[in-house]
């Protein structure tokens, strides 16, 4: 599996990346149930208020999200997101205020877990996104890092209250780009 390839952004102007593999304590499968239900992440995602599929199609899905950072942040926006179970979320939006536009990609991989561990598998996980505003991003670069890895163990923390514990002790992301 190739990691979702972000390599021709190399400066500021086209805005913020991350991306990370993992290997993971839960199946494909799994992995791709609760990143794919969007209409719950309003119970676990930080600062997701509100989270409304408004439409469903044979690849994917259109759902309508609230975040927040209160008390100075609200940003309701339209996510596009396609889906290709088991392996692959990917969840687009252009129509926000607060960001020029907004996408991440969620990669399962059954054949790049733990070798004769059923319930284990690679995840690669990226978001790029560009505020609109110059001030929002350079403020930003402060709390980049751990908004993205507060969302990225919400989805970990919500499998497990789904599926169990993790087959394999937890392991730290692989960081594959930071900007």
């Amino acid at each position: 599996m190739k990691l979702y390839n972000f390599s021709q952004i190399r400066h500021y102007g086209r805005g913020s990346l991350y991306s990370e593999r993992r290997v993971l304590g839960y199946s494909a499968e799994e992995m791709f149930t609760v990143v794919s239900q969007v209409e719950r992440y309003s119970e676990f995602v930080p600062w997701c208020t509100s989270s409304k599929v408004t439409s469903t199609s044979l690849c994917g899905l259109r759902a309508d999200l609230v975040i927040g950072f209160p008390p100075l942040i609200k940003e309701s926006y339209t996510s596009d997101v396609t889906m290709f179970e088991p392996n692959l979320v990917t969840a687009v939006s252009n129509d926000l205020k607060l960001f020029t536009f907004l996408k991440t990609v969620w990669k399962f991989d059954s054949q790049l877990g733990v070798p004769d561990v059923a319930r284990s598998c690679a995840l690669d996980f990226a978001v790029h996104f560009k505020f609109r505003s110059p001030i929002y991003a350079q403020f930003s670069s402060l709390f980049f890092d751990e908004v993205v890895k507060r969302n990225v163990n919400a989805f970990l923390d919500e499998a497990n209250k789904r599926f169990g514990p993790e087959s394999i002790p937890r392991r730290k992301p692989q960081v594959m780009m930071c900007k």
